[in-house]
């Protein structure tokens, strides 16, 4: 299959690696969908990368302006990414078009019927609580709940986010629940890859 993985803000590299590389060797043709990768990105590993989106936010004077106007710059650059994004696809004719995150819902759902009609779409909420109910992220959340509803499949990685959907109103034949494995950061020097079963303890300072 042809499958785009679309990560816009290239929000979860290592986590797009792992499955851009597991499917790749399932024999799926893989291409990730994102912005252009700055130089603090621990760069973008051997997987293909089409640079779709933030092309006028990856422009370096920007950022200079003052944070809300930055972000109103960032905003329109997503609308007008989006708007363009279906042609780049339509060309490509994907089988199945993943999405890693939503980034702007109330403007992502307009765009989402017209991405339908080319393949049915998943969706992967690593965060079943999105944005962790910020109040911050108002903007982000605006939206949210119509977009669910227009994704064919969307994957949890545990049962309890399964069931906070399903309290949302998703239809459980909808859900699939895929265990969050763990990830190689060859960059770092750090390999979370267990060779044999055992019990992992986790430890972290502040908070998630």
């Amino acid at each position: 299959m042809r499958i785009a993985l679309v990560d816009p803000s290239l929000f979860t590299v290592p986590y797009d690696e792992a499955l851009t590389h597991a499917l790749q060797a399932l024999g799926h043709a893989v291409v990730v969908h994102g912005r252009r990768p700055s130089r603090d990105d621990n760069a973008v590993n051997g997987i293909p990368l089409e640079t779709s989106f933030y092309r006028l936010t990856g422009w370096s004077p920007l950022g200079a302006l003052p944070k809300p106007l930055r972000l109103g710059v960032k905003g329109v650059d997503h609308i007008v990414s989006m708007a363009g994004f279906g042609s780049r696809l339509k060309r490509w004719r994907p089988d199945i078009i993943h999405f890693q995150w939503l980034p702007l819902p109330v403007v992502d759902r307009r765009f989402l019927p017209r991405l339908r009609a080319l393949a049915p779409l998943i969706l992967t909420m690593h965060d079943s609580n999105p944005f962790n109910g910020n109040p911050a992220a108002t903007l982000q959340l605006e939206g949210m709940g119509g977009s669910l509803t227009l994704f064919d499949r969307i994957i949890v990685h545990t049962e309890r986010g399964r069931q906070r959907l399903r309290e949302q109103g998703i239809a459980d034949e909808r859900l699939s629940v895929v265990p969050h494995g763990p990830l190689r950061l060859p960059e770092r020097g750090i390999s979370a890859i267990v060779p044999e079963p055992r019990i992992l303890t986790f430890l972290l300072f502040g908070k998630l």
